[in-house]
């Protein structure tokens, strides 16, 4: 009796292949798994679900991806892509792009797809781009194209070319050298409408969508050309009152939008999907405005480079001095003894052509008295502790994190998240392609069972 051959591992590296419909990621999968049928040249001519296949030599598991701009249904296909990302712990995101004659065109493909997932810093650290069919006629080479990427868009993005003649071998090998660290990426009812973009095509709603946006962009202008002639300490009280503000006439734009169109999100309709996915598209839009107010709340830390950081020479945590004083423990909390420290409050109001802002009080920070915090514990003296850059997540993290605002009005959320469960339901999980893969395994994970 034959011996039957060991079952082979799982791969240790895992990529998911992303883009619109056409551009070439069935093809990168079929030279990479040795499989045939899958890109839209072949009898079945669009990928419908996420399904992984293991490369040839086993090195890679590489997950294909419905389009994100499907016609047929955005919603599920998206939801499928969705259900790549919580599949496995992924070390790419492979972001597929079509080549073009001319640079410039390429480039700004990248940069409508990239800008899907930039409000997410976990995310945005995954990504890399492949610039697919790349044996046109064109005006540029390899080398000046990733320049120009650089130019445009700034460094670290990972950049792969591929071509019909290309052996998968290549292919696999250009992949793994953009591979990163696995990370494992959770999406649900809470997220999935702030990394997918899912809108109606009817133009009224959409140009409704329009103007709501018009508007908030003026209301920050006006207010932004204000706020520059205010002194420091006014400035410092109100910026954070007019960011809590803004984000709120966001999420109030959508109940308008909402209730002048009669939008139901009641259901769990494919409808209603799209509904939802409509008002938080006004969020997306303003994504750009709510950075940059929320940079200047946190200007401080354009100056951290000349703030003085310095290591505990126990633990190595890294501390800021807050209080003077000879000598401490790492990690006590400062006190604020009896001093009266407050900042003031406003009503903000838009009046249709500016911001209006009245003072209405004061908050007063809560006093604490000396307490332990996060650190060792143990002695520390500042004058004899080492001098140290600040933390890197401090540096990179904090600026352009708008996590903390829901992408939808309080009044849709429930209604959403029937909706969202309803869709996934239907749903199976992400599979083995028909010639790849070596069965799911522990790996697969849907939706919902990430959501419950």
């Amino acid at each position: 009796m034959a011996e039957l051959p060991e079952a082979r591992p799982d791969p240790e590296r895992a990529v998911c292949v992303l883009g619109y419909c056409g551009v070439g990621k069935s093809s990168l999968v079929e030279k990479l798994a040795g499989v045939a049928g899958l890109s839209s040249n072949q009898a079945h001519a669009f990928t419908l679900c996420s399904r992984y296949y293991d490369s040839l030599n086993g090195r890679l598991r590489i997950i294909d991806t419905p389009g994100i701009n499907t016609t047929e249904d955005l919603v599920t296909a998206n939801l499928w892509v969705a259900q790549a990302f919580n599949f496995c712990p992924l070390n790419l995101l492979l972001v597929c792009v079509e080549a073009h004659f001319r640079a410039a065109n390429v480039v700004e493909q990248i940069r409508q797809r990239f800008e899907q997932f930039l409000s997410s810093d976990t995310i945005a650290r995954q990504l890399a781009v492949c610039v697919t069919k790349t044996d046109i006629e064109k005006e540029w080479t390899e080398s000046e194209l990733e320049g120009l990427i650089t130019r445009k868009l700034g460094g670290g993005i990972g950049v792969m070319f591929s071509h019909k003649d290309i052996t998968g071998a290549e292919v696999e090998e250009r992949i793994l050298t953009l591979t990163k660290e696995p990370l494992s990426l959770e999406v649900t009812a809470d997220n999935f409408l702030e990394y997918f973009e899912v809108k109606t095509s009817d133009m009224a709603v959409m140009r409704t969508v329009a103007r709501e946006k018009a508007k908030l962009n003026k209301m920050v202008d006006r207010f932004l050309a204000d706020f520059a002639k205010l002194d420091k300490k006014e400035q410092d009280d109100l910026i954070f009152e007019f960011l809590a503000f803004l984000e709120r006439e966001v999420l109030e734009g959508e109940r308008r939008i909402a209730e002048k169109h009669e939008l139901n999100l009641d259901g769990g309709s494919l409808e209603a999907c799209i509904n939802a996915g409509t008002l938080a598209h006004l969020r997306r839009l303003m994504v750009p405005k709510l950075k940059e107010v929320k940079l200047r709340a946190i200007g401080f830390l354009k100056d951290v480079e000349n703030t003085d950081f310095r290591a505990c020479p126990h633990c190595g945590r890294v501390w800021h001095l807050v209080e003077r004083c000879p000598d401490t423990y790492c990690g006590s909390v400062p006190s604020f003894g009896d001093s009266d420290r407050s900042f003031a409050t406003y009503n903000i109001q838009w009046d249709g052509d500016r911001v209006t802002y009245a003072r209405k009080g004061n908050a007063a920070i809560q006093k604490k008295s000396a307490m332990k915090g996060d650190g060792c514990g143990k002695r520390i003296v500042w004058t004899e502790m080492k001098a140290v850059p600040p933390p890197k997540d401090l540096m990179e993290a904090m600026p352009v994190c708008l996590s903390g605002m829901p992408s939808l009005h309080e009044d849709f959320a429930e209604d959403w998240h029937v909706a969202f469960e309803a869709r996934v339901s239907s749903m199976g999980a992400v599979e083995a392609g028909d010639d790849g893969g070596q069965g799911v395994g522990g790996w697969a994970r849907n939706v919902r069972r990430r959501t419950t």
